[in-house]
């Protein structure tokens, strides 16, 4: 009698197991092609980086148009911090990224704090896109086409990650309201990363559409 009990609550726990498994795999995998995207796009804004410090002349590949133009953003003091080029920590960072993929991916149960660090992670990163973002548009006046890579890459990974969190309960929060917060992120992900594309664009294209006017 007790065998047939622990092999029913065994029987429903193991769907439940495999489900949670399965969205941790999906997470693992979309944090690789995201860290992979964000990688390729760094490395080539490294080379242009470094091409020009050989060639102060030279005229960076991504250099499409007056509004395209990522050789006028290398040379702001926007893409730097603390003197190190973004797209330097760009390598650093998609790296950690992929790396942090493979392990969802090879691992069952992870601890709390990998979790909280990797919401926080992925909350900074959504920042710093916004940031990104406005020194681009309503600053540099200038879009750089890798950068913009970067912004798709980085930008959705909050909502992601929420999302995971909150689906499968992986993480509490002692704070109600912050609970509240994220689980409204999380419920709403979609639409909310939609709704952030759609205004990006639109502000593209209502501050260059001087430019974009001319190619009517």
């Amino acid at each position: 009698m007790q065998l047939s009990k622990i092999s029913k609550s065994n029987s429903r726990k193991q769907p439940s197991e495999k489900k949670w498994y399965a969205g941790q795999r999906g997470l693992g995998i979309y944090l690789i092609i995201s860290g992979a995207v964000g990688f390729i796009a760094s490395f080539a804004l490294s080379l242009e980086r470094l091409a020009s410090l050989v060639d102060p002349d030279r005229v960076a590949l991504c250099d499409i148009n007056p509004i395209l133009n990522c050789g006028s953003i290398m040379e702001s003091a926007q893409a730097s911090l603390f003197g190190v080029p973004h797209s330097f920590l760009g390598i650093a960072t998609f790296s950690v990224l992929i790396s942090v993929g493979v392990v969802l991916l090879a691992t069952t149960k992870l601890a709390q704090w990998f979790w909280r660090l990797l919401l926080i992670g992925s909350l900074f990163g959504f920042l710093s896109v916004q940031y990104l973002v406005y020194q681009s548009l309503f600053i540099l006046n200038t879009l750089c086409p890798w950068c913009i890579v970067i912004w798709l890459a980085v930008a959705p990974l909050f909502f992601v990650v929420s999302a995971y969190l909150v689906r499968h309960n992986v993480l509490k929060f002692k704070f109600s309201a912050l609970q509240i917060t994220i689980s409204f992120i999380a419920k709403h992900a979609f639409t909310i990363a939609a709704l952030w594309f759609i205004t990006v664009i639109y502000m593209i294209v209502v501050q260059f559409w001087f430019y974009w006017s001319t190619l009517l």
